[in-house]
């Protein structure tokens, strides 16, 4: 299948907007496909190239061509649908200058007590979702 219409069709199912960019990566030497997808104020970005990329808040993943789709697919429906949110480590206030560790989390998984065994004391956990209204905090 065409590798951008795996992210269409997700998108699509889901009547989301986007934005696509096209462009020559002149660092990877590679042609490159950018989704830049919108709810509200909050973004979330595919990239395609050399392989599929997710960024989300300060959280990104890698997603080989060879072996890693369904995994992929996975993770943008579950991102997309609110089932997966990112979670990202903070010293200090919340911006991406104290950013730290990053990951992502089922929202079943989001107790004080795995975020804190993940990221240690000390550190405010930001956990994002792609509906800025389900986020929540954790002050370790």
């Amino acid at each position: 299948m065409d590798r951008t219409k795996v992210v269409e069709q997700i998108l699509k199912a889901r009547n989301l907007q986007y934005v696509v960019k096209e462009g020559f990566d002149e660092y990877e030497k590679v042609d490159f496909i950018y989704y830049e997808v919108a709810n509200g104020n909050r973004k979330l970005g595919i990239d395609i190239a050399k392989e599929y990329t997710i960024f989300f808040k300060t959280w990104h993943a890698h997603y080989s061509f060879d072996g890693y789709i369904e995994e992929f697919k996975q993770d943008l429906c579950d991102l997309l649908d609110n089932k997966m949110c990112a979670a990202c480590s903070y010293l200090g206030e919340v911006s991406n200058e104290n950013a730290g560790a990053a990951g992502t989390y089922y929202d079943y998984q989001l107790t004080k007590e795995l975020i804190e065994d993940e990221f240690g004391s000390g550190k405010i956990v930001m956990c994002y979702f792609f509906d800025e209204e389900l986020d929540r905090e954790f002050i370790l």
